[in-house]
């Protein structure tokens, strides 16, 4: 006889106790993620938060209101200690110290500053900014030898693709050392900045730098009329490409005062004449005008040219409208008289 499969035993109800333990579980796994969901959210909207704020800050700055720039960064640093990124920390805390360096609170700024740090052992991608920041905020402080350390610092980090950069470390450099009276050294600071804004292309800064180099090679006394020369022919050579007037008007009269300290006026005559034209095409300030016209007139009265020296310093006093410069003036022209016999 077939054998007949004995019945299934009848399935038994589950443990209330057991079930209640699974359920229990599976509401607390659900509630993690819920949180873990709610805090990642949270840490997207305060990222997104702090990247706006950013960006706010740094157009602030590109159209010169430090002060919106520091609220910006101050406010994005304060959310960002809730941040679980100490990067993040780090970058804000280097915005609000170079912010507060560029408002004129350069000991503020020193604090935020130290605390972008990074760590040991951990790398540091902007390491050139942010010497250069501590560079600006010594400076600031007028410790100049502390500042040149860390400008120095900045210019080694920047690489050979940021001559930019390295100019502008230069220029600091420079400025360090006026402040401990070496106009020598800023010399050689300001003449390597000019060479590396060339580089760059950026001719406006590079011919500011060689004129700033040409005017301390003046002041030390420790270079030749042949160095400072050479200097100036660069400037003159840049000058070919620079379409900003009053920037020009202002070169070549610097330059004029540097040909007349070498005691080359012709040159200098020149320097002059160039300033002049320039300078009249801008009526709204006749007083520029009227010192280059003074310039030229003492510059043609050095090489003998009377006449004209007279016509010049006679335009310059007509358009002083304040006593020191009608003063300086009338100085050039008893000096023009006194050559013609015109008492």
């Amino acid at each position: 006889m077939a054998s007949v499969d004995p019945a299934p035993p009848e399935a038994q109800p589950p443990d209330p106790a057991v079930s209640g333990k699974k359920m229990k579980k599976k509401e607390e796994k659900t509630k993690v993620l819920g949180e873990a969901e709610k805090e990642e959210d949270r840490s997207l909207r305060c990222r997104a938060e702090i990247e706006s704020l950013t960006k706010a800050g740094h157009q602030a700055l590109l159209v010169g209101d430090a002060q919106e720039a520091l609220a910006c960064f101050k406010k994005a640093f304060l959310l960002s200690l809730d941040a679980p990124s100490p990067q993040v920390q780090k970058a804000c805390a280097f915005n609000v110290g170079a912010a507060y360096v560029e408002s004129g609170k350069p000991e503020k700024g020193l604090e935020f500053l130290l605390k972008s740090r990074p760590t040991e052992g951990e790398a540091g991608e902007h390491l050139g900014d942010l010497y250069f920041n501590l560079g600006a905020a010594h400076e600031g402080l007028q410790d100049f030898p502390k500042a040149l350390e860390y400008f120095r610092k900045a210019s080694s980090h920047y690489c050979s693709t940021q001559a930019g950069n390295q100019a502008g470390a230069c220029m600091k450099m420079g400025y360090c050392y006026l402040g401990m009276q070496d106009s020598t050294r800023a010399a050689r600071c300001f003449q390597q900045a000019g060479l590396a804004y060339a580089e760059a292309q950026s001719l406006e800064a590079a011919v500011l730098a060689l004129n700033e180099a040409s005017n301390c090679m003046l002041h030390s006394q420790q270079y030749g009329a042949g160095e400072i020369v050479e200097v100036l022919n660069k400037c003159r050579l840049l000058c070919e490409n620079i379409t900003s007037k009053a920037l020009l008007g202002r070169l070549y009269n610097d330059m004029g005062l540097s040909y007349s300290q070498l005691k080359i006026f012709s040159l200098a005559a020149e320097s002059f004449e160039r300033a002049l034209l320039l300078c009249q095409t801008d009526p709204g300030d006749r007083r520029k005008e009227a010192v280059v016209l003074q310039n030229l007139g003492a510059a043609h009265n050095t090489l003998g040219n009377f006449h004209l020296a007279l016509e010049l310093h006679q335009r310059a006093a007509s358009l002083h409208n304040d006593l020191p410069g009608q003063w300086q003036a009338c100085e050039g022209l008893g000096a023009s008289c006194f050559h013609l016999r015109d008492p």
